[in-house]
């Protein structure tokens, strides 16, 4: 009934879809916000010391990452990113509040870890970067 492709090609993104660097980009950014909200849940599971510690470490560096893949994707979408225009009606309102709301959210979080790291120290697998700074 429906054809599905085995693959996304360049050239069906470039007629009816978007271009494989965004969509590349949409599934690592989810993948890194899932694993990196899982390590912020479940990091009082690893033991304390090292282990811990370790998986602090990690839940920062991604926050990192994920912070500098929004400012690339926020890039990608104002530049040569694949843009449809804006659809009419409610739908289209709604998309684009949708997609204005998960970047904000995005960025309030990353900008929570920033002021998490700064009163409180940075310190990244057992290396103290920044001294904790108490009001």
């Amino acid at each position: 009934m429906f054809e599905t492709p085995s693959r996304y090609s360049a050239e069906i993104a470039s007629e009816d879809g978007y271009d494989a660097l965004s969509i590349s980009v949409h599934w690592a950014s989810a993948g890194l916000i899932l694993l990196d909200w899982l390590l912020g849940q479940l990091r009082f599971l690893a033991p304390v010391g090292t282990s811990r510690a370790a998986v602090i470490s990690t839940h920062i560096l991604l926050g990192l990452a994920i912070g500098m893949m929004l400012l690339a994707r926020l890039a990608w979408r104002a530049g040569p990113g694949r843009n449809f225009g804006p659809e009419s009606g409610l739908i289209g309102r709604l998309a684009k509040a949708t997609h204005i709301g998960l970047y904000g959210l995005i960025g309030a979080t990353g900008l929570a870890g920033i002021s998490a790291v700064v009163t409180r120290g940075l310190r990244l697998f057992g290396t103290a970067i920044t001294p904790r700074f108490d009001f």
